[in-house]
């Protein structure tokens, strides 16, 4: 085993201390060597301090010096190397191993100290409670997955449908007869108020219409503009609000004519109209059809 002469040190007559320049006596150095000083005796080293100081036994009996040279020289039969390769596992790994504490006696690690309590994958899944599902690379709907790896996939797996993602109250749109936007869409104008829905269905109301026209003793009436138009209405009405029903014998209210923009609503009555009486009467009207 190769002797230690790498830097210089600086030692005082009757002192045990050695102090280096540019050494490593923690590395290369233990205690029981041989320290070898400017003096040509051979001292026992006794401690290392730091990497540049360490004792020896006896005091160094030759005169002060500095900056000499040296050399350590290991002990015959000394297993040095051995004792490093230790020393440097232990100085790794030895807080680790320390922290395993009992846990390092066992062959198969139990549930209770953090393991898994078995030797292969299939036993540690069941061991941990997993079941099959843990290794599907998909999770089916009938193992509580959805069945999709995209959102898409997954809504159409559970059956939820387009709907699923569709804002509830919005602007209701299509495509070719495909709904795209919101289920519900809810608005107002002049003409009325309108609910349109995305299945297609337009209803259209309109309340307390006033300012209608006497056309003649059996009919007044005015012509209603719906506040969306229909692509089909199905079915038009209209109310007539006062309290001339009896009084001149109306017979019927409702839409005479219809159209998609337009219904005419009138109320009937036997010839028993009179001017002004337009004035003292309201409509609410209903319509119902499809918007696309």
């Amino acid at each position: 085993m190769p002797w230690l002469r790498a830097g210089t040190v600086n030692v005082s007559n009757s002192s045990p201390a050695v102090s280096g320049v540019n050494v490593d006596f923690v590395t290369n150095v233990r205690v029981g060597d041989a320290f070898v000083g400017p003096d040509g005796r051979q001292y026992e080293v006794t401690n290392i301090a730091s990497p540049d100081m360490l004792s020896i036994t006896p005091t160094y009996q030759g005169a002060t010096a500095n900056d000499a040279a040296y050399s350590i020289m290991p002990v015959q039969g000394y297993p040095k190397a051995l004792a490093d390769a230790f020393n440097n596992l232990n100085v790794q790994y030895g807080s680790k191993l320390a922290a395993l504490g009992p846990t390092g006696n066992f062959d198969v690690l139990p549930m209770s100290r953090g393991g898994t309590g078995s030797t292969d994958a299939a036993s540690a899944r069941l061991a941990l409670g997993l079941g099959a599902v843990a290794t599907d690379a998909l999770v089916p709907v009938a193992r509580g997955g959805t069945g999709g790896t995209t959102p898409a996939t997954a809504r159409s797996g559970l059956g939820l449908g387009s709907a699923a993602i569709a804002a509830v109250v919005g602007t209701v749109s299509q495509d070719k007869g495909i709904p795209t936007g919101a289920v519900i869409e809810r608005g107002a104008n002049a003409n009325g108020e309108y609910v349109k829905f995305a299945d297609g269905t337009l209803i259209c109301t309109l309340y307390g219409r006033g300012g209608i026209a006497f056309n003649n003793p059996s009919n007044m009436g005015f012509n209603w503009t719906y506040p969306i138009p229909f692509v089909a209405p199905g079915f038009v009405i209209g109310n007539l609000v006062g309290v001339l029903g009896v009084a001149r014998q109306v017979t019927s209210v409702g839409a005479y004519s219809r159209g998609l923009g337009f219904a005419s609503i009138c109320a009937f009555s036997l010839g028993q109209f009179v001017q002004g009486d337009e004035q003292m009467v309201s409509f609410d009207c209903f319509a119902i059809g499809r918007w696309f």
